[in-house]
């Protein structure tokens, strides 16, 4: 009787040794080209930073005022901040495109970040 149980249990244990293992495939993310993130580099790059109005002053500092506020939220969560002086205009544009998709952050929000960014150019 213990041979049989003991023979069952190593063909068992055989058995599941020798059944194929699923590995868990990582998530996939969608790809984003290089020509896609030079384009949207142009677009924010063509972006032209406008004089405010004399009488949107006050809606013009506001959006400034959030625009940093986002900025510094978001952006340090994951490195330190860089002054916007430490690049040019035309090397802020492909830097912001690529951190929005990191940042998870909406065009809107990129829009009132950039003019921040400008601004103190």
């Amino acid at each position: 009787m213990k041979t049989k149980i003991i023979s069952a249990l190593a063909i068992t244990a055989i058995l599941f040794s020798c059944a194929t293992k699923t590995v868990p495939t990582p998530p996939v993310t969608p790809q984003v080209s290089n020509e896609e993130q030079n384009q949207k580099g142009k677009v924010i790059a063509e972006m032209k930073y406008e004089q405010p109005k004399a009488n949107s002053k006050v809606e013009t500092s506001k959006k400034f005022e959030i625009g940093k506020d986002i900025y510094q939220n978001n952006c340090a969560k994951c490195h330190d901040l860089y002054a916007a002086k430490d690049f040019k205009k035309e090397e802020w544009s492909p830097i912001l495109v690529k951190m929005q998709g990191k940042a998870k952050l909406d065009d809107t929000q990129m829009e009132l970040i950039s003019s921040y960014i400008y601004a103190q150019l």
